[in-house]
């Protein structure tokens, strides 16, 4: 017999997909900080109790709309069709706070609005609202604070196969990624289990700069600004005149949201292996370390393998909303384009000109 599916199932079912990990559920909240014009942004997490806080000094909420904030399809972001056509904010949808709250125990919200003195904070348990109330507590500041106890407690299978070391190194990932293309806003992360800082970042007006601090300074100093426009797309940023070891330092956003291993990505580095970027230092040889398992001299000094090297860059895709569908994964990005060919061009354009410019084809 089919049957419609009870409201709650429905939303719990929504939510796992919508909110897929713990870096995910981070990330929603610190992008919703960013909404909210936020210039200082913390975030303190304590994987082994599941437990995530995101505390802005964005301009609040008002105690008149708190009692609908974490409603799905709530937003004060988006409220037409003709919305989506220029959409400047990242949450436009509603589902954030609402998803997270269906695969939490309990979701805190507490705000002071910027035209306010007052603090109001919203309860939610198991999903559901059980309080709002004038907060004793003081704020010497407007933003708002978001605070997740023992996320994914009902998702008990998702809960006991997060990897505390892996997952942590993921946040801090999606943080420095949002870091690098936010750079006028200061960030830091917090391990409130140990008290240790895995990543801060403070205000600058240069991305190089913010690379720098992230990544080492010289790092920064070999990126190079990279720009071209076709059609409805036009791409920006910076490559770098030297590759890497790894595709640890390819940032790709749409937008300004971070995107993760697409079919842009794999192009790009079809394009910048065709360059001397790539390989002249493709030709160097890594010795190869010797191990307990090798038992003789001839072992030891076996020849090593080649090193691959890929180029580093940090790229901004700027297009109308309309122009592609986007499906986050914790792993990858699911996104399709209406024209890809135009976009693929826009890429190989940009790509062409910034060797031609630096004189690094080959």
């Amino acid at each position: 017999m089919i049957r419609t599916l009870d409201p709650s199932v429905r939303a719990q079912l929504r939510s796992g997909v919508s909110v897929p990990s713990v870096a995910q559920c981070v990330e929603e909240l610190v992008l919703n900080s960013l909404d909210a014009a936020a210039t200082c942004v913390a975030v303190r997490i304590d994987l082994e109790n599941f437990w995530i806080q995101v505390v802005d000094n964005g301009h609040g909420i008002p105690k008149d709309q708190l009692s609908i904030v974490g409603d799905r399809y709530a937003t004060s972001k988006c409220h037409t069709v003709t919305d989506l056509e220029s959409l400047s904010f990242f949450g436009y949808r509603g589902e954030a706070l609402a998803s997270i709250a269906q695969v939490c125990a309990v979701l805190e919200i507490e705000s002071r609005h910027k035209a306010s003195t007052k603090v109001s904070t919203k309860v939610f348990r198991h999903g559901k609202v059980v309080s709002i109330f004038e907060s004793k507590a003081h704020r010497p500041t407007y933003g708002t604070t978001v605070t997740v106890h023992n996320v994914f407690h009902n998702l008990p299978v998702r809960q006991k196969f997060v990897s505390v070391s892996l997952e942590r190194e993921r946040i801090r990932e999606r943080v420095a990624a949002i870091a690098l293309i936010h750079p006028s806003v200061s960030f830091t992360l917090r391990n409130e289990n140990v008290g240790g800082k895995y990543l801060q970042t403070h205000k600058t007006n240069s991305l190089v700069s913010c690379f720098g601090s992230l990544f080492g300074t010289k790092k920064s100093m070999s990126l190079r600004e990279a720009s071209h426009q076709h059609e409805q797309f036009k791409i920006s940023g910076y490559i770098s005149r030297e590759g890497h070891r790894n595709k640890d330092l390819q940032f790709l956003y749409i937008n300004n949201r971070l995107i993760l291993r697409t079919k842009v990505h794999k192009f790009l580095n079809l394009l910048m292996s065709k360059s001397t970027v790539i390989n002249r230092r493709a030709g160097q040889w890594e010795p190869r370390t010797p191990t307990v398992r090798d038992n003789s001299a001839t072992d030891a000094s076996s020849p090593g393998k080649q090193r691959d090297y890929y180029g580093m860059f940090v790229l901004n895709i700027s297009c109308p909303l309309s122009e592609y569908d986007i499906s986050l994964d914790p792993a990858k990005t699911l996104v399709e384009f209406k024209e890809w060919e135009a976009l693929l061009t826009c890429v190989q354009d940009m790509v062409q000109k910034f060797l031609k410019k630096e004189n690094l084809t080959i």
